[in-house]
Formats: structure tokens, sequence, C-alpha cells
């Protein structure tokens, strides 16, 4: 028996030390995974919403394309950026709305929900080579599609409708031109 307690009192703690540096150590490792866990955690939170801000400018866009129909004759449509009727912009003998420095105010545009706002420009008539048969009327389409403050997106397409001359003069759009490519701009 008193070997036993001569041998608990020679003892310095050296295990006791070790013990206590790797339990510190897989501390630190597991303290450094839920680290990285939380962070790709947000990666992939932001790139849903990314993801969902897309998709919803691009329905806000098609959505403002079918608006087309319900347009009206262009030639009617505002020649200045004065409040227009419902977004729409008569731009044949003028340059385009500059986007970039563009007042998306509730006057100026149409609106599609809370979140969706576009303009609609008609840009002019462009003949084909056979003089006598079909034209393109050029329309250009932007919108402002704004969810939550980070994910504001500004998109934009320019797109032509064929049009038979012998529909002139007025300027109606009778189906709506399909989407074949959009540009970001902001």
């Amino acid at each position: 028996m008193q070997q036993t307690s001569q041998i608990y009192k020679q003892q310095s703690g050296s295990i006791l030390i070790l013990l206590l540096i790797t339990l510190s150590t897989l501390l630190f490792v597991v303290l450094a995974s839920i680290n990285r866990t939380v962070q790709h955690a947000h990666l992939l939170s932001n790139y849903q919403n990314h993801l969902k801000s897309l998709k919803n400018s691009e329905l806000c866009l098609l959505s403002s394309i079918k608006q087309i129909t319900k347009s009206g004759d262009a030639r009617f449509w505002s020649k200045n950026t004065n409040p227009p009727t419902r977004g729409l912009y008569n731009r044949v003998d003028q340059p385009p709305i500059d986007i970039k420095q563009f007042n998306w105010n509730p006057t100026s545009i149409g609106l599609l929900g809370n979140s969706c706002r576009y303009i609609i420009e008609y840009l002019g008539t462009i003949s084909e080579q056979d003089p006598s048969s079909r034209s393109r009327h050029i329309l250009r389409i932007s919108i402002l599609y704004q969810s939550q403050k980070p994910f504001r997106r500004v998109l934009q397409a320019t797109i032509s409708v064929i049009f038979n001359k012998k529909e002139l003069p007025s300027i109606v759009f009778k189906l709506p031109p399909t989407l074949q490519q959009w540009v970001q701009v902001n």
C-alpha cells in the first residue's frame, strides 16, 4: 500500500498536460469547422438569392414584353422624358434613353407588381431589302427589378417586330415579340 501511494507522489502531471493540449487542439479544429460551415451556409444563401433575383428579373422582362400588345399606337407614345403614358416612349428622332441615368420614379415608368418597373422605347423602323414586303419595328425594353436592397437588377432587351407595310401608318403590336437575348445593365 505504501508503494502505491509513493508512485502517485512521484507523478508530475505530464499525462494531464498532454491530454489538455490534445483537447485544446481538437477544440480549435471543431471551431474552425463550425466557422467554415457557417460561411458556406451564407454563401449558399447568397447564391440562392442571386438566382431567385435573376429568375424574377427575367420574368419581369417577359411580362413587360407582353405589355406591348396593350400599348396602343407607338406614334402616340411620349416623345420626351416627361411623364409618359405607362412607361411608353417614342424615340424615333431622338437618341435612346440613357438607362444608367434614368430616374425610375413612378410617374415615368410602367409598373407590374411592387418589384417590376419597365419602360418601352419605340426606336424606329428598318426596311427590309425588298421594300414592297415587310419591315421591322425596333423596340428597346428596359426593366428594373428590385426585391431586396442588394438585389437590384436592370435588364435591357432590343427586339424587332416584323410587320406588313399594309398596316401603315399605325404602329400597333398585335402579338408580343419573342425575347431572344437580354443584357444586364448594372
